[in-house]
């Protein structure tokens, strides 16, 4: 899908220690994602950071500074 809507959930995001729990996509083809970064780390090596670094989607984060510094701490670049 050429646009997604993107939000992290997690404890403490964005402050030394915090700890990313999961990752909400969503797009209007494909529907609703959740992935559960605690329960499975490498999802980022399985894909996960190919979406959010692919410069050809447009990514709508609503007050994004926090999901930025816990992705960021995974070393995924949006």
């Amino acid at each position: 899908s050429p646009m997604i809507a993107l939000d992290c959930e997690g404890v403490n995001l964005g402050r030394p220690g915090g700890k990313l729990c999961l990752v909400q996509i969503a797009s209007r083809k494909a529907g609703v994602f959740l992935f559960d970064v605690i329960g499975c780390p490498k999802l980022f090596d399985a894909g996960l950071r190919e979406i959010c670094e692919d410069p050809n989607i447009v990514k709508t984060i609503h007050d994004c500074r926090m999901d930025f510094r816990a992705l960021s701490a995974h070393n995924v670049s949006l």
